[in-house]
C-alpha cells in the first residue's frame, strides 16, 4: 500500500507536465475547457500510476493512489502555505521585540530624565542654604529643611515614575467611531 501512495505521489506532482502534453492532443480536437483538461489529465495520470504499481507486482488500491496524487497535486501549495504561515507568526515576533525595545527605551529616556531632575533640585538646594546662610540661623535651618523635603518629595516621584514607564506596555492608538442616527 505504501508503494501505491509514493508513486502516486509522484505520478501527482508530475500531472502539470502531463497536461501540457494532453494540451497539446485534446484541446483544440475536443474544444476542452481548463477545468474539463484538469480532470482529464487527473484521470489518465491515475490509470498510469495504477499501470505502474502493478508492474511491482502489488495491487492497485484505489485509496492511496487517491491520497497520493492530491498530495502530489497540492504539495507544493500546502508546503508554501506553510511557509507563509511561518513567514507571519515570525514576523510577529519581531513587532513584539520591536514594541519592548521600545518600551526600554522610553524607561531609559525617563530615568536620564529623573537624573537630570534630581540634578536640578541638588542645585537648587544648595542655592537655598546658600541664601538661607546669609539669614539669621532660625531661617536657614528651616529654609534647609524645607529644600531637603522638597528635594526628597522631586526624587520620590521621579522614582515612582521611572518604574512605572518601565511597567507600561506601549501604547495603543485607539479610535473611536461616531453613532449614528
Amino acid at each position: 500500500m505504501l508503494i501505491n501512495l509514493i508513486i502516486a505521489a509522484i505520478g501527482g506532482f508530475l500531472s502539470d507536465k502531463a497536461e501540457a502534453v494532453l494540451d497539446e492532443q485534446f484541446r483544440k480536437k475536443f474544444k476542452l475547457s481548463d477545468r474539463d483538461l484538469t480532470l482529464l489529465t487527473f484521470g489518465v495520470v491515475l490509470v498510469v500510476v495504477a499501470i505502474i504499481v502493478s508492474f511491482f507486482g502489488v495491487r492497485p488500491r484505489v485509496t492511496p493512489l487517491v491520497i497520493g496524487a492530491l498530495l502530489g497535486v497540492f504539495g507544493t501549495r500546502l508546503l508554501a502555505y506553510g511557509k507563509t504561515k511561518t513567514a507571519k507568526s515570525s514576523d510577529t515576533v519581531d513587532t513584539v521585540v520591536k514594541a519592548a525595545d521600545d518600551v526600554a527605551d522610553t524607561a531609559e529616556t525617563t530615568a536620564k530624565a529623573a537624573a537630570n531632575t534630581a540634578d536640578s533640585v541638588t542645585k537648587t538646594a544648595a542655592k537655598a542654604t546658600k541664601t538661607a546662610a546669609s539669614k539669621p540661623a532660625t531661617t536657614a535651618k528651616t529654609a534647609t529643611k524645607k529644600t531637603t523635603t522638597a528635594a526628597k518629595t522631586a526624587a520620590k516621584t521621579t522614582a515612582r515614575k521611572t518604574t512605572t514607564a518601565a511597567k507600561k506596555p506601549a501604547a495603543r492608538k485607539t479610535t473611536t467611531r461616531k453613532k449614528t442616527p
